[in-house]
């Protein structure tokens, strides 16, 4: 996660949409529980295959942040998935970033998250 901020504050890109395979290491996922306003977090230790990395790449507070689910699978062949917090690339992470015009999130009080302000190039 912490490449993708660098590499679209880097090349300029604030925002796009973002498509991966490949495969990680120690991923951390995530499930948002909306009554307890919290992600309930699960650190996998070891390799998963990357079936698919699906989210976008918005600005919170002027800078980039990336919000990404994955589906990943294990030696077994076994199969979980959920929000991405974080991963390092195991043998390779083959990542396509579309641009699009900036996007910016603000904070929702119903949800607890920060969810996409449509207004936001009107109110930045």
């Amino acid at each position: 996660m912490a490449t993708i901020r660098e590499w679209s504050q880097r090349e300029a890109i604030a925002s796009g949409w973002i498509n991966a395979i490949g495969a990680v290491t120690d991923p951390e996922i995530g499930y948002y529980d909306g009554n307890a306003r919290e992600y309930i977090r699960r650190h996998l230790s070891g390799d998963y295959e990357l079936l698919s990395c699906q989210g976008n790449l918005t600005l919170r507070e002027g800078e980039p942040v990336a919000h990404l689910h994955v589906v990943l699978a294990d030696r077994q062949f076994g199969i979980t998935g959920g929000h991405l917090f974080d991963a390092r690339v195991a043998v390779t992470v083959e990542m396509q970033i579309t641009h699009t015009p900036a996007v910016g999130r603000s904070s929702d009080e119903q949800s607890g998250l920060f969810l996409w302000n449509l207004n936001w190039e009107v109110n930045r």
